[in-house]
């Protein structure tokens, strides 16, 4: 599974942190921001912006064009788990696993991708099919194909207004009609905007710090700053390390294959070292 917003970190994931089995660095061709009113709580979570296609693309490093995220190795028996907290139905989450059989679903995804000539509507038409009805009011994420340089592999997005697939059944965004995508330099301007009388500037905050304790892994999240918050000598450094060194220390403990300090740092070259973050009212 591609994670690109707080399940890039051991403190996003949370108790789902149990289900990961492996990790490694990964960079996602396009642009996130802070794009989708979160299930149940009044915040921005994250989303990649406008995908031209169906299948998202990314590399098992963190360097070149795109934005930093973390390919994570879950087993599909107990995958529901993080279907149901990116609020997908868990209901056609099981019949997508029953339909991708031994072959894993990230395949299937591909197969109906590839079917579709990766086309993004047609694709989440095509997933409708698999999936069945959803029984739910919205959709909040879907899952979509990443291919990889070795298997492919699932990410979560969420669809714009319309964009669903399902003629019955429409985003979540919708109920937000003035919701753009914000970086951290709009942040403050943009939650309001879009979630008027139930934006949590907390929770807010505490969500945007679980997305950027990834700097820890030597992910690049300085996509995130936008165009407000530079980098430069005196805002490139990494506030209240201690915190980056717990998240270091959590991903560790959590991941057996990582727990080694040795294999961590092989597989983790750049963690600790990249210059990555945010004003100092995130911390």
């Amino acid at each position: 599974m591609l994670a690109y917003g707080s399940l890039m970190t051991a403190h996003g994931l949370g108790a789902e942190a149990a289900l990961v089995l492996d990790a490694w660095p990964a960079r996602v061709s396009g642009r996130r921001a802070f794009a989708k009113p979160a299930l149940g709580r009044g915040l921005l979570a994250m989303d990649v912006v406008a995908p031209p296609r169906a299948t998202l693309e990314a590399r098992r490093d963190d360097a070149g064009d795109g934005f930093g995220a973390m390919l994570l190795w879950i087993d599909a028996g107990a995958s529901a788990a993080l279907a149901r907290r990116e609020g997908y139905s868990p209901a056609c989450w099981a019949r997508l696993l029953a339909a991708a059989g031994p072959r894993g679903l990230p395949a299937l995804l591909l197969d109906l991708a590839r079917g579709t000539g990766d086309d993004l509507l047609a694709y989440r038409r095509a997933l409708r099919a698999v999936a069945g009805p959803l029984d739910q009011d919205a959709y909040h994420y879907v899952p979509h194909p990443v291919v990889t340089c070795a298997e492919p592999a699932l990410a979560f997005v969420a669809p714009d207004p319309g964009q669903t697939g399902d003629p019955g059944r429409d985003s979540a965004k919708a109920a937000c009609p003035a919701l753009r995508p914000a970086l951290l330099d709009r942040l403050d301007d943009e939650g309001p905007r879009a979630l008027p009388g139930r934006f949590d500037p907390a929770a807010q905050a505490a969500y945007v710090e679980r997305c950027l304790r990834a700097a820890a892994h030597g992910l690049d999240v300085g996509d995130l700053l936008g165009d407000g918050l530079r980098l430069d000598a005196r805002t490139a450094r990494l506030p209240a390390a201690e915190r980056l060194e717990e998240e270091r220390g959590a991903l560790r403990a959590l991941v057996a294959p990582l727990r080694d300090p040795r294999a961590y740092a092989r597989r983790f070259p750049r963690a600790g070292l990249a210059a990555t973050l945010t004003a100092p009212r995130w911390w």
